[in-house]
C-alpha cells in the first residue's frame, strides 16, 4: 500500500495544468490549491466522418459521395488527488465530482495552449479513482468537446485588421476552419454609413450579399449569423437572402452602393484544429 508521504514532492511536479470554465463564470485552475497533481491532458485527433462512396462499374477506385466532416473530439485529464486524511480525500473527491458536473456544458483549457478554448465539453464516461493509499488516489476524467476545433480567447492583434472604410479590402481569418454564420452564430459583420442597393462580395467564397433598400448616414445595417438588420429590425426579405462566410488565410473583399463616409466592421471567432 502506498501512502500520501510517498508523493509529498509531487507538489509542482508540473507547471501547467487545465483549467475549468462555466459560462459567465471565471475558469478554475485545476492545482494543489484543489488538492490535486497534474499530470497529462491528451486530445484525440480529429475524427473525419466520410459520407458513404461508391463504386462505379469499369472504373478504378470509388467515387466520393460528398465533403468530409468531422465529428466530436475526446479527451482525458489525468490527475493525483492529494488529501491530509481520509476525510478529506472524500471532501475533495466531491468537490471535483461536482467541478465536472455535465448537466450543464464547461469549457477547458490547457495551460500548454493557453489561448485555445475548448467550448463545449462534458463528461464522456464516469470519472475513475484507483485509491494509491488513505489520503491519495489517481483520477481519470474523460471528456467529450462537441465541437472539433478549439476557439482562439487571445487578444486580436492590428495586423488582424477587421475595420475598414474602403471599398476594397480583406479580412484575414487566422484560424483553419471556415467561418459559416449557419454554424457560427457570433459572426456579425455591420455597415455603418448611408448607402442605396447595398453590396457586399467576397472573391474567396464567390458569395455575394445585397440589401435592396436604402440607409441613411446614421443608419446600421447587420449581418448576424443568419440574421439581415437594419437598425435591429430584421430587413431580410428586403435583401437577396444570402450569406457571408470567411474562408481559413485571407478574403478579398468589395462593397458597392456606398453612399459618403461609411465604415464596415466584422466580428468573428477563429476556430483551430489544435
Amino acid at each position: 500500500m502506498l501512502y500520501s508521504d510517498d508523493f509529498k514532492d509531487l507538489t509542482g511536479i508540473n507547471d501547467t495544468t487545465i483549467l475549468i470554465g462555466r459560462e459567465g463564470k471565471q475558469p478554475v485552475r485545476l492545482d494543489e490549491h484543489e488538492g490535486l497533481i497534474f499530470l497529462s491532458f491528451d486530445i484525440d485527433p480529429p475524427t473525419p466522418i466520410t459520407p458513404t462512396s461508391e463504386a462505379i462499374p469499369g472504373m478504378d477506385g470509388v467515387r466520393d459521395k460528398g465533403s468530409t466532416t468531422y465529428g466530436p473530439r475526446n479527451m482525458v485529464a489525468r490527475f493525483l488527488l492529494k488529501a491530509e486524511d481520509k476525510r478529506d480525500y472524500a471532501d475533495k473527491l466531491s468537490e471535483l465530482i461536482l467541478r465536472f458536473d455535465s448537466k450543464q456544458p464547461f469549457q477547458i483549457i490547457d495551460e500548454d495552449r493557453p489561448l485555445i478554448m475548448w467550448e463545449h465539453v462534458k463528461l464522456s464516461d464516469k470519472m475513475t479513482f484507483e485509491r494509491l493509499g488513505p489520503a491519495i488516489g489517481r483520477i481519470t476524467i474523460p471528456m467529450v468537446s462537441f465541437y472539433p476545433y478549439g476557439k482562439y480567447i487571445g487578444t486580436i492583434p492590428d495586423s488582424w485588421k477587421r475595420s475598414f472604410n474602403t471599398q476594397t479590402f480583406k479580412v484575414y481569418n487566422p484560424g483553419h476552419v471556415p467561418i459559416d454564420p449557419r454554424v457560427n452564430s457570433d459572426m456579425v459583420i455591420r455597415y455603418h454609413g448611408a448607402s442605396d442597393h447595398l453590396t457586399i462580395s467576397n472573391s474567396a467564397t464567390g458569395e455575394m450579399w445585397s440589401y435592396l433598400g436604402t440607409t441613411a448616414a446614421g443608419d446600421t445595417l447587420s449581418l448576424e449569423g443568419v440574421m439581415s438588420k437594419k437598425n435591429e429590425q430584421s430587413v431580410f426579405d428586403s435583401t437577396n437572402h444570402a450569406l457571408i462566410t470567411l474562408a481559413p488565410g485571407e478574403n478579398e473583399f468589395e462593397i458597392s452602393g456606398t453612399s459618403g463616409n461609411f465604415t464596415i466592421d466584422f466580428d468573428f471567432p477563429i476556430y483551430y484544429f489544435q
